[in-house]
Formats: structure tokens, sequence, C-alpha cells
């Protein structure tokens, strides 16, 4: 059955609106318009954000004061703290700008990431119990945690603190047990701006924490590429300050200052002066996440932590025989899926299986 669709053109711009516009071409005054955008210091934030005019102050997260106050009390008593991740390149970056600036503060600090098949998203009783018996004194999460009320809450029964940073739409139960949560999907969240990425909010802390140790603009820039590499990675809307973090993460990139992001394009042929949006989301973004598809979500991260050429070097090479891997599972997944679905003739629904498919790779392959 053929399908039938109904196009809405927008309206043309009028000669007024143009005029507003005088210095941009017209077909990018007709795209503005199209999306709202209707002054010239709108225009002028989307088209050329500024770092310093055009994103918010961390602190009108609710919950921002609490966080560093707590992170500063465990810096100074030197309690051990454990940065909480997830196994995608959003989760994995933003633990990376966190476990950085708090290594840089003096924290005593170690990451965790779960395994993607055999502990799943978020936090899980088993986890909670193991941090605990090994002296844990405070959980910070990154992308995940608010959907884990019961396991922040058995954290709390075992003495340690939670703060909770994450970007997933409100649960039903929230983890009131947290001592902190920052998520600006959140109905009470005063935060301004909604759409960030987990390494979005993970970097609002980092900036909060940074300009309270006096680390200077410097420290915080050289932290965006992560923060450009999982904005564009999670495909949160590139609007308000998204738009700035891949600006500004862009110039970082090309800069390649972190050794285990220079010798990842060595490894896979890129210039990092030519870096674009692009070679993130086809190249950059798929190496990083095939780690936690494939194997364990820990390879990226220690290449993206590397301090020194060897480990950097082996660490890009390895992430890159892992996403050669997810090619091939892939190709053969999706090959043999095909022959399972030939003859289905369910108009609602395929259902295709396999017990030898890894997890990791099953969405991909729906799709």
């Amino acid at each position: 059955m053929a399908e039938h669709y109904r196009w809405t053109v927008a309206p043309a711009v009028t000669q007024e609106q143009l005029n507003q516009f005088a210095e941009l071409d017209p077909r990018l005054v007709q795209l503005l318009w199209n999306r709202g955008i209707t002054t010239q210091a709108d225009a002028e934030a989307f088209v050329l954000p500024d770092y310093q005019q055009d994103q918010h102050d961390p602190y009108l997260f609710r919950d921002m004061a609490v966080t560093v106050e707590r992170i500063q009390r465990a810096v100074s008593a030197k309690e051990r703290i454990v940065v909480h991740g997830d196994y995608d390149a959003d989760g994995v970056c933003g633990s990376v700008v966190l476990y950085t600036t708090l290594k840089a503060i003096g924290a005593s600090v170690e990451v965790y990431l779960p395994h993607r098949d055999t502990e799943g998203y978020g936090l899980n009783m088993q986890t909670i119990q193991s941090l605990a018996d090994t002296g844990t004194n405070l959980i910070i999460t990154v992308d995940c945690g608010i959907s884990n009320a019961p396991e922040v809450e058995k954290a709390a029964s075992l003495g340690m603190d939670v703060i909770v940073t994450d970007h997933h739409s409100e649960p039903p139960q929230l983890p009131s047990a947290a001592i902190a949560i920052l998520n600006p999907k959140l109905s009470a969240e005063t935060y301004p701006f909604r759409y960030l990425a987990g390494v979005g909010v993970a970097y609002k802390v980092a900036q909060a924490l940074a300009r309270a140790y006096d680390l200077g603009d410097a420290f915080e820039k050289w932290l965006l590429d992560m923060v450009a590499i999982s904005t564009i990675t999670d495909c949160v809307p590139l609007s308000g300050e998204n738009r700035l973090f891949v600006r500004y993460g862009l110039v970082v990139m090309r800069k390649s200052r972190r050794l285990g992001l220079r010798h990842l394009l060595a490894a896979m042929g890129c210039d990092p002066a030519t870096i674009t949006s692009e070679t993130i989301a086809y190249k950059i973004g798929p190496h990083i996440n095939a780690a936690g598809r494939v194997k364990h979500a820990n390879i990226a991260f220690e290449l993206l932590v590397a301090d020194d050429e060897k480990t950097a070097e082996k660490m890009a090479l390895e992430l890159c025989q892992t996403n050669r891997q997810r090619q091939q599972f892939s190709e053969t997944m999706t090959q043999q899926a095909l022959a399972q679905a030939e003859g289905q003739s369910n108009e609602y629904a395929i259902v295709v299986q396999s017990h030898d498919w890894p997890v990791g790779l099953v969405g991909l392959v729906a799709g």
C-alpha cells in the first residue's frame, strides 16, 4: 500500500525579516526563522555561541551547592570517592570529565563502569555492596542513577553518600535517599536548559569544582573534547549550551592534547586538524561505544585518561580491533536475522533470536 505524505513548507521570510539580518545569507536567515530564531542575539548564540555569555551558571542547578560542599569535605578528609558511570560514550566521557576534575583537586577517586551483559544499566545491589566493602564513602553517578531509588537507598543504609548526576526522564520514584540530584529533566529542577547529555551535567559539576578550587577557564575548556563527543553521540538537540559545547569541543579536539585521543585518531587515519561533528558521529563515537558493546567500557576509559605514549598507543590499537570485531559481529548477526525474518508474514512484528548474539549489538542489528 502506497504511503501518502503531506509536506508542510515553512512560509518564506519577508524582506523586513531579511533586513534584520542583512549580514547573513538569505538561506541561513530562512533556516534560522524556521527554528524560531528571530532576534539578532538568538542568531548569534546559535551560529557563533560565546563561551562566557552563552552558557548558564552551574549553580542554577538546585543541588549544586550541596554537591560541591560534599565533594570538598570528601577531598579534605581524603575519603574514597567512586564515580559510577555508564558503558556508552556518554557515560564513559562523562566519567572522564569528573575523574579528571576530581584528580586535579586532590581527591582520592576511582571510576566504576558496569559490564553491559553481566551487570546491566545503572547501579545494582551487588555493586553497591562491593563498593561499601571496599571502603567507599561517596558515590557520584554519571549518566545513570535517576531510576535507581532502591540501590541508592541501599547505599545510604551502608553509610555511603550518593550524588546522582543524570539526564534521563523523571521516573515515578526518585532516588530520594541521594544527598543531591542533578538532572535537568526533573520537573522541580531550576536549571534553565533541559537537554544536556549526561556528560553535560557532569561538566557543570566540573565547572563548579574548577571555580571553587580556582583551576581557571583553561582547565574547563580542555575538558570540552569529551563533552563534544558525548553530546553528538548521545543525539541530544544541538541547541542552547549543547551547540556551545560542540563548537568549542571541536576546537579542543583539533589541538589534540589528550594522548589517547591523539593515538586513536592516528589509528583511524584521521587528521586532528580536520575533525568535524561527522568525525565524531561516524568514527570516534562508534569506537568508544564498541568497547562497552563487545568487551568492557574500561578499555575506552583507560584510553581517554592514558598519560603516557606507550599505554595510549596500546589502548588505541585495542579499541580499533574491538570496533572491527563489533562490525564483524554486527554483519554476521544481520545476515542471520534477515534469514530468520524471511517468510515471516506478521504485519505487526518480526521476531528473530539467537543465544549467540551479544546483548550490546542486538539494538544495532534491530535498527
